[in-house]
């Protein structure tokens, strides 16, 4: 719905600025500091108009740059993370069944010997 309403109000002022712009067709004096031209004031206010949305953007495109590095590379801490945390899960894994194995062993020597005392 936001996208919704930033075009309408992009429509609405791209109109605006369009009908100002006709209204104001006179030729007037541009100094380019070299060089001294004389231009209709409608492309005067659409040049100034596109050059205004380009320095926009440009501006704006930086960080907005900076934030997608950041993004990426925080998805790629996660992920090594992740992959850390499944080794010392399997590790700590492997190191549980070793003990109850061990442990198991020795219930069954236990078992053995208390068999043998039994059966003496």
């Amino acid at each position: 719905m936001r996208r919704q309403w930033t075009t309408i109000i992009a429509l609405v002022l791209v109109i605006l600025i369009a009908a100002f712009a006709v209204m104001n067709t006179e030729a007037v004096p541009v100094n380019f500091a070299f060089t001294v031209a004389s231009w209709p004031l409608i492309m005067v206010i659409l040049v100034s108009l596109l050059i205004g949305a380009l320095v926009a953007v440009l501006i704006s495109t930086g960080p907005l740059l900076k934030e997608r590095k950041e993004v990426k590379q925080l998805k790629k801490e996660i992920e090594n993370s992740k992959v850390q945390q499944e080794q010392e899960i399997a590790h700590i894994q492997k190191a549980h069944e070793t003990e109850l194995s061990d442990k198991n062993s020795l219930i069954q020597q236990l078992q053995a010997q208390l068999n043998q005392s039994e059966t003496k």
